[in-house]
């Protein structure tokens, strides 16, 4: 937003999703809000028509069924962090390091989600 880049929920929330989990741990309330694609589509036809460059950031929630805990999986992804600190996992080796060993720490529930 920050940039110029609008950021957007999809869906019947106000709450802005997590990688993981339907809403951030704490809660963070989504910048602006629509129903459907179809209003995500209109979005980038008046942003072109206008003329604005920019690009857009949709955020879409996972399925309730899907979704792991925010505070739960907030503590597995700062455990995570800290291990790859103390192993020196670092530039391009941390992302992978960190979708591994989360993986590990929910027992593979991350991979649902």
């Amino acid at each position: 937003e920050t940039l110029g880049v609008p950021v957007v929920t999809i869906g019947e929330t106000e709450l802005f999703p997590s990688f993981y989990s339907r809403c951030t741990s704490d809660y963070t309330k989504s910048p602006a809000r629509i129903s459907s694609h179809v209003e995500a589509a209109e979005c980038i036809k008046a942003q072109r028509d206008m003329g604005i460059n920019s690009g857009l950031v949709f955020a879409i929630p996972i399925p309730e069924t899907d979704a792991l805990d925010p505070m739960e999986i907030e503590g597995y992804i700062e455990m995570a962090l800290g291990e790859s600190v103390e192993r020196k996992i670092q530039g391009k080796n941390v992302t992978p390091y960190l979708l591994k060993r989360i993986t590990e720490l929910t027992n593979g529930k991350s991979l649902a989600a």
